[in-house]
């Protein structure tokens, strides 16, 4: 079940994260077996990650180059963050 976008702004940075990893992964016909196979990875890593457990941001960017994505990684100021 994916998140709702109220329940979302609640998420850690790496439940969303892993979301939208698990989205994109859906959205592009891999299963979390075959991603993880193509990482090199134990499937249940992968699952970890997408269930948002903490993990490298060059984890993140090895599963976002598999799914022709770019990670990009964005600081807030604690006003943009309180505004949101």
């Amino acid at each position: 079940m994916e998140p709702t976008e109220a329940a979302a702004s609640e998420l850690s940075y790496e439940q969303r994260a892993g979301a939208a990893l698990r989205q994109a992964r859906k959205r592009r016909g891999f299963s979390a077996r075959g991603l993880a196979a193509r990482l090199g990875w134990d499937h249940s890593e992968l699952c970890r990650i997408e269930k948002g457990q903490p993990t490298s941001l060059a984890r993140y960017g090895a599963i976002a180059r598999q799914l022709g994505m770019t990670l990009v990684f964005r600081f807030k100021t604690d006003r943009e963050s309180r505004a949101a």
